[in-house]
């Protein structure tokens, strides 16, 4: 991982991050978990646009996204906030918020809502310490 990675807070490396690639250009917000052997890279020509006009050609991790081992987070696209992407995925498109990916290429498989999401606590760690009332409000319906 570049020093030059803009990284928010309680970014975690699964085992240290043994195996991790992650592009230099790549934005990772708070509260990011990503195990083992994933990369984060562009793929030739591929361009988007963030909410500001800026261009940017490689992957922008939001906020409290787990990323499995083995997956692979390719182009100008956005993980939104509490994406969870299964073991060895291919995610060549942006997600939704609050969403289950997997497969090559992932595909979403669940939304992540109010009344499933203690099932998903895990898999965000930086808010392990809030209580299941304040953790619980964070989920749509």
């Amino acid at each position: 991982v570049s020093p030059e990675t803009k990284m928010g807070e309680s970014v975690n490396f699964g085992y240290g991050g043994i195996g991790v690639v992650v592009h230099k250009d790549c934005v990772i917000g708070n509260g990011v978990s990503i195990s083992q052997n994933v990369t984060l890279g562009g793929t030739p020509g591929s361009i988007s646009y963030d909410e500001d006009g800026k261009k940017f050609t490689v992957p922008i991790v939001k906020d409290n996204c787990y990323i499995a081992c083995g997956s692979k987070i390719l182009g100008a696209l956005k993980l939104e906030k509490f994406t969870i992407v299964g073991a060895n995925s291919v995610v060549l498109s942006s997600t939704d918020p609050f969403s289950i990916y997997a497969g090559n290429p992932a595909k979403k498989k669940k939304s992540i809502t109010k009344i499933n999401c203690k099932k998903y606590r895990s898999f965000f760690r930086a808010l392990a310490d809030l209580s299941d009332d304040k953790y619980v409000q964070i989920f749509p319906d």
